[in-house]
This record gives structure tokens, sequence and C-alpha cells, in this order.
């Protein structure tokens, strides 16, 4: 949280990586497989997505896509 309204950086106990180790945790008990290093080649609004890793070119598909980038990218 940052702030509430005072302008003060607050870090969460344990850090931002503390957020994101739990997040990931909850997304692989709910199922999720997390895929990292690897290069989206595209995201389709059916919920496609193609990406590299490695050599290999592969392919899932979810009912949600999450991705921090900019809208135009």
């Amino acid at each position: 949280m940052i702030g509430k309204g005072t302008g003060d950086w607050d870090v969460p106990v344990g850090g931002m990586g503390a957020v994101t180790g739990a997040l990931a945790s909850a997304a692989r008990n709910a199922g999720a497989r997390l895929v990292t290093g690897a290069e989206v080649l595209s995201i389709d609004p059916d919920g496609s997505v193609r990406y590299r890793l490695g050599d290999d070119e592969l392919a899932v598909r979810g009912g949600h896509v999450l991705a921090t980038v900019a809208p135009r990218v």
C-alpha cells in the first residue's frame, strides 16, 4: 500500500517479495501453472496465448490472462 494519502511509501511486512510469493502460492494451489522467462508472441481476446520458451513455441488457453504491460504492447 502506498501512502494512505500521506505520500509515504508503505511496504508490506516481508516486502514485495512476500506479496508476489503469496500470489504465486495461491495461484499454484488453485491449479495454475506459472511460466517465467518466456517470450509472449501473442495474446488473443479469446484467452489463447502463444509463447516461446527456449527453442520451443507453445500455446495455452485460459479463462483469464493477466499481463503487466502497457495496453499497446
